[in-house]
């Protein structure tokens, strides 16, 4: 014990005392005497940090060139004997974090067995067998095209005409590209073999499950007479014979096209004699009409008048007029043609839609939403765009407006929008998770990011086996996924989806004080802030100094400006076009920062990672430890997030497994899994907001807090009172209502609300 103090701790620069040891000597009984004497001028309350004073040993173990199983042994001495003061009084221990990953893996069972997710359906609805097209199925024309199609809404420095302004999101066109391709795929599929595949399909998942049910196992053998009839209006189509025309006809309505569909229509030689008089009372009868132009009846007339008078260069000249005006309204009633094409090809596509969902027409069957209609409009609406891009005149007619196609998708669109429409029944297994549960959730995802997998002896707490670098790097995301939903819940998933530092996710320094803030500087090498991060604080500063004094240790109270993460979005990136930025509590600090950069940790729970070829140890200690949590790799000492483990082939905070960044599908898929696995309910990322209303306004949330939240989830106050976000504010509404119709009646009959289990109405009343 005194060899672990004197000889493996009083060196410590810290301590500012004047006693040398040499290493690889022992020491005389001289140096330990006054060992022991300088240890007694040491304030014991400096000794109350027990993670603190026990990484002061390891780096008096570096300076001393300790062997790792020398290392182990006074560790464990000091260690009793710090908890030993602690348990008799001599020491006041500090409060331990209540909001800190466990040394040990909690148990064997990661998740609650609620069974197979896919065995607990939400709804009623069928899945479809897969027809959506793959790009490389297309020609080689037709690939460039989308090539082209996606420079157009993606590319902000598009080098062709772009008659709109700004791109927009990848995410955005990807979801737009997976419509057109299933619209494509639509084309290229057999309806009729397609009702024998569903039906097929379904028996076969009744032989292999005898509980499954299914509206398809009770069809027809033969197809409908209006699906058959459709197959023949839309004959299927190879895959390399698509064309661009096969969804938005292309009709070129520019004046400077219109020789296309002018005609050799010589004017009538055998129409009757017209009296200048006559002619001259027409024409002003349709002038005082405030006709636009007059019409081609009268023009005709007027040039068979012309003709009359041999005047050749006047009537060629209105010959060339009446020409170019019949081709401008034979090219307007193709344009309408077009677009009345474009929406029988819809309507009879969701149509068909609707019937693979609800074959049997059930009144509670299932209906595919509003949403999901309207996403193949914006697709095809897009499609048109840019098939137009050339052909429309901006100037004139800004945002298309001189186009019938997109004017009729857009009518579509209002037309879908507006559409009275039920929502399915939905299983009681579907629900918004309450806000305590995702607390509770938070406080089970930080437990399973424990390095170790168990503890073997009561003192000794480094001895348990390391888990996998990224198996704790994957616990680490799911962590920090479910907590910033919850903590920036109110807004939209695709800002936990494309959170970047240094765009989304942002360093600032706050002061209330001035009403200003300021962003520490970044290193755009690096890709990273150049700031220290302070583990007692939780705080980021400028100063090294800020994050470890001369002597190496953490100040507690540092002196520098301190920043904290601020998720900031601009007008571009919330879906009403306004700023929005929330802050990230900085209790969270310790996990992001580990899980973009790694930081250091002297609790004796990340010791000895395995190396990154995944070799385990051959010994207790390696000839090195590691003080780190994050990706290490020995060879090279090299300190880096748990986010580095994935290798991301991309900027976002967040990555799938393998280095490509989440989709809305895939990320949604992931926190679905976690709630379900942990909670046993089916919920989406977006009922996080419902739950945050419901909670804060039953703890008596204030006028004021209620706007801020409203502000927050980017909506309207009184968006947020509705009863699509906040049922129990609806429901208060008639509760006034509905506790007078009660009362009455319990008056009426003479009938004691105790009873009924009433008690908070009228208590005086007699039975």
């Amino acid at each position: 014990m005194k060899t672990a103090i004197v000889r493996y701790l009083l060196p410590h620069p810290g301590f500012k005392l004047n006693f040398d040891v040499v290493a690889g000597q022992p020491l005389r009984r001289q140096q330990a005497a006054r060992g022991l004497e300088l240890a007694s001028t040491i304030n014991i309350e400096e000794l109350s940090d027990l993670d603190r004073v026990l990484s002061w040993q390891e780096k008096v173990f570096i300076t001393l060139d300790v062997k790792p199983n020398v290392r182990g042994v006074y560790k464990s001495h000091l260690k009793h004997f710090l908890t030993w003061c602690q348990e008799q009084g001599f020491l006041r221990p500090q409060r331990e974090e209540e909001w800190a990953i466990p040394v040990c893996y909690p148990g064997a069972k990661r998740t609650q067995s609620y069974g197979d997710k896919t065995a607990y359906p939400i709804t009623n609805r069928h899945l479809l067998v897969p027809y959506r097209l793959k790009l490389e199925q297309l020609s080689e024309c037709m690939q460039q095209q989308f090539r082209e199609f996606e420079s157009f809404w993606v590319d902000p420095h598009y080098s062709g005409y772009r008659p709109i302004p700004g791109a927009v999101e990848e995410m955005t066109y990807e979801l737009c590209f997976r419509f057109i391709l299933q619209l494509l795929g639509w084309l290229v599929l057999d309806k009729v073999d397609y009702y024998h595949q569903m039906r097929q399909h379904a028996h076969s998942k009744q032989e292999r499950n005898p509980r499954y049910e299914s509206d398809w196992l009770l069809v027809d053998s033969r197809p409908p007479v209006w699906i058959e009839e459709l197959n023949k209006k839309y004959p299927p189509k190879n895959p390399d014979q698509i064309i661009l025309e096969d969804l938005i006809p292309i009709i070129d309505i520019r004046s400077s096209n219109l020789d296309a569909w002018i005609v050799d229509d010589t004017l009538q030689q055998n129409s009757p004699d017209v009296s200048n008089q006559e002619l001259l009372d027409e024409i002003q009868a349709e002038l005082s009409a405030k006709n636009v132009s007059l019409s081609f009846g009268l023009v005709a007339k007027l040039g068979q008048a012309l003709q009359q008078s041999h005047r050749l260069e006047e009537i060629r000249a209105l010959r060339n007029l009446v020409q170019r005006e019949e081709a401008r309204e034979r090219s307007k009633l193709a344009a309408q043609g077009a677009a009345q094409s474009v929406r029988s090809f819809l309507n009879n596509y969701i149509r068909w839609l609707k019937y693979q969902h609800n074959p049997l027409h059930k009144a509670d069957g299932y209906r595919i939403s509003s949403n999901y209609i309207l996403k193949f409009y914006h697709g095809s609406m897009n499609w048109a765009k840019f098939l137009y891009r050339n052909i429309t005149d901006s100037t004139m007619y800004p945002d298309y407006r001189d186009i019938a196609v997109i004017m009729e998708l857009r009518k579509m669109r209002s037309e879908e929008e507006n559409a009275p429409s039920r929502p399915n029944n939905i299983s009681p297994v579907k629900r918004n998770p309450a806000w305590q549960e995702l607390g509770r959730l938070l406080k089970k995802l930080l437990e399973l990011c424990s390095p170790r997998l168990k503890v073997d002896e009561k003192w000794n707490i480094n001895s348990g086996r390391l888990r996998l670098q990224r198996a704790v790097a994957k616990d680490f995301q799911r962590y920090l996924i479910v907590m910033f939903f919850r903590t920036i819940a109110p807004d939209r998933q695709h800002v936990v989806r494309e959170l970047r530092v240094h765009d989304t996710l942002r360093l600032y320094h706050l002061n209330s004080e001035v009403e200003q803030h300021e962003e520490a500087p970044w290193d755009s090498k690096s890709k990273r802030y150049k700031v220290y991060y302070n583990t007692y604080t939780k705080l980021y500063y400028l100063d090294p100094a800020d994050a470890k004094d001369e002597t190496g240790n953490v100040p507690h109270r540092p002196i520098g400006k301190p920043f904290e993460w601020v998720v900031d979005l601009d007008a571009t990136q919330t879906k009403t076009d306004r700023e929005s930025s929330y802050r990230i509590p900085k209790i969270y600090n310790p996990e992001l920062q580990a899980w973009l950069y790694g930081r250091e940790d002297y609790s004796e729970t990340w010791h000895n990672w395995p190396s990154r070829s995944g070799t385990k140890q051959k010994n207790r200690y390696r000839l090195e430890q590691f003080n780190w949590c994050g990706f290490v790799v020995p060879e090279t000492k090299q300190l880096s997030g748990f986010r580095d483990i994935f290798q991301p082939n991309h900027d976002y905070v967040f990555t799938q497994k393998n280095g490509n960044p989440f989709s809305g599908k895939s990320l949604r898929g992931l926190y679905e899994n976690i709630i379900w696995s942990h909670l046993g309910i089916r919920a989406n990322p977006h009922g996080v907001r419902s739950s945050a209303t419901d909670y804060f306004e039953r703890q008596g949330m204030t006028d004021a807090e209620s706007k801020s939240l409203a502000i927050l989830k980017n909506h309207s106050p009184e968006m947020q009172d509705s009863s699509a976000y906040n049922k129990l504010k609806a429901l208060e509404k008639t509760a006034l209502a509905s506790q007078m119709i009660t009362e009455d009646f319990l008056r009426e009959f003479g009938l004691n609300p105790d009873k009924y289990g009433l008690h908070n109405l009228d208590n005086g009343m007699t039975k």
